[in-house]
């Protein structure tokens, strides 16, 4: 169960940014978990390819307005 200082953080929060507090229901914590398996190397690797696809998909849209 959580504490008194979790819950009062917890209201602080959600009273200031309840976006933030949403956004925390669609993380996808098995990306995280995946992510933390890899290697600093692989990360940026990773994250290399996800810019490059990322870019192809928006020369795509653009190319088709």
């Amino acid at each position: 169960m959580p504490n008194a200082r979790y819950e009062e953080l917890a209201r602080r929060i959600q009273a200031r940014d309840p976006d933030l507090v949403a956004a925390v229901d669609e993380v996808d914590w098995t990306l995280l978990r995946w992510s933390l398996g890899l290697s600093p190397l692989e990360r940026i690797r990773a994250c290399s390819q996800a810019t490059r696809t990322l870019g192809r998909l928006r020369d795509t849209a653009a190319a088709q307005r």
